[in-house]
């Protein structure tokens, strides 16, 4: 924080000026995803109820709580202002059950971040402010890619039937067939026809018995993105 933005004398001369420093900490892809993952929290998540209490535009932000709600807090931002809440006690004891950072912070977010917005904004002759959404939206740089992927498992959908969801990835990073790190039920290293088909990895043993259409899938050979009929 910056205390003494400028000096002046007394004809309103500027002796001496605080001039911001910019300087990049961070990649501006990066940054744009958390904020998207922080959209989200508000969207969706803890910080949904930041919608039900009137707040209208752009918002992302994270509550917060510690063990035994000695601590709730909730910090939330647009492109024009940074506004965090803090609920606690001095002797550090705790608020109360159930007081987490959605319950006891969370609440005087909306109004006092609506009220710094009006008071910023331009207004009409009779005094109503003149809000743009747009400049409070975090613009999209360039090199993000949107990717439609299943809402289970953020990897590519299974089928045409599955749920989905539409993802905002940095180019390059967005989920390909061979993608599955995390071997989520081995898919996708064999394409699925349908929903409900069988994926049978072979491990060694007695060979087991095709229950459908798609062959068992031998780890010693290559992998197969789409099994011939």
């Amino acid at each position: 924080p910056v205390f003494i933005r400028r000096v002046e004398d007394k004809s309103g001369n500027i002796l001496e000026m605080a001039l911001p420093e910019h300087i990049r900490v961070v990649d501006e892809r990066t940054a744009y995803m958390i904020s998207c993952l922080l959209e989200t929290v508000v969207d969706e998540g803890t910080g949904r109820s930041v919608r039900t209490r009137g707040y209208r535009w752009y918002a992302a932000g994270k509550t917060g709580t510690t063990d035994d709600y000695r601590d709730a807090w909730f910090i939330g931002f647009n492109r024009q202002f940074v506004l965090g809440i803090w609920v606690g006690f001095d002797d550090n004891t705790t608020l109360g059950r159930n007081q987490s950072g959605a319950v006891a912070a969370l609440p005087s977010w909306p109004p006092i971040m609506q009220k710094a917005i009006e008071r910023m904004a331009p207004r009409t002759a009779n005094g109503t402010p003149i809000i743009d959404a747009l400049e409070l939206e975090i613009s999209q740089p360039q090199g993000i890619v949107t990717q439609r992927v299943s809402a289970r498992t953020g990897l590519l959908p299974r089928s045409l039937t599955e749920s989905t969801i539409e993802e905002k990835f940095i180019a390059g990073t967005e989920p390909t067939p061979l993608s599955d790190s995390l071997r989520f039920n081995f898919y996708p290293s064999m394409y699925r026809e349908n929903l409900y088909d069988s994926l049978i990895v072979y491990l060694g043993g007695a060979r087991p018995v095709e229950q459908d259409s798609i062959p068992f899938l031998d780890l010693s050979a290559p992998n197969v993105i789409r099994p011939n009929r």
